[in-house]
């Protein structure tokens, strides 16, 4: 195995040491596995993204977002990591359409009524030729 710079084997034996410490400090069933509520502070600036996403504020949206921004597009396979590759989505999002947000988990993007530890939205725009 080349690109790591390690046998197979150690990669494997690697592979099996992480998931035995990672099974030591979570709950046996992925179901049970839950993030930490999120803070009022991490609240309040998903709110806030999300109001200025909607009423189309991409400078507004980009000065709330974390640097380590990520945008994704399931099932596409775009992906968009950071500030200066998000900027020019939501410079061009008023040619898209009428946009809504939710906060969601980061897995599975199951609707919860406040964000997750990660905060996270789905979206979804209605487009103006409609």
């Amino acid at each position: 195995m080349t690109a790591l710079g390690t046998s197979v084997a150690a990669a494997n034996s690697a592979l099996q040491r992480a998931r035995a410490t990672m099974q030591s400090h979570l709950p046996s069933r992925r179901a049970d596995w839950s993030a930490r509520e999120p803070t009022a502070e991490e609240r309040e600036l998903t709110e806030q993204f999300i109001a200025a996403h909607e009423r189309l504020d991409a400078e507004a949206a980009m000065a709330i977002a974390a640097r380590d921004l990520r945008v994704t597009m399931p099932p596409l396979p775009y992906r968009f990591d950071g500030a200066e590759a998000i900027r020019p989505l939501m410079a061009d999002a008023l040619a898209m359409g009428e946009w809504r947000l939710i906060p969601v988990e980061p897995t599975g993007c199951r609707p919860r009524p406040a964000t997750s530890a990660v905060p996270a939205t789905a979206c979804s725009a209605r487009s103006s030729s409609t």
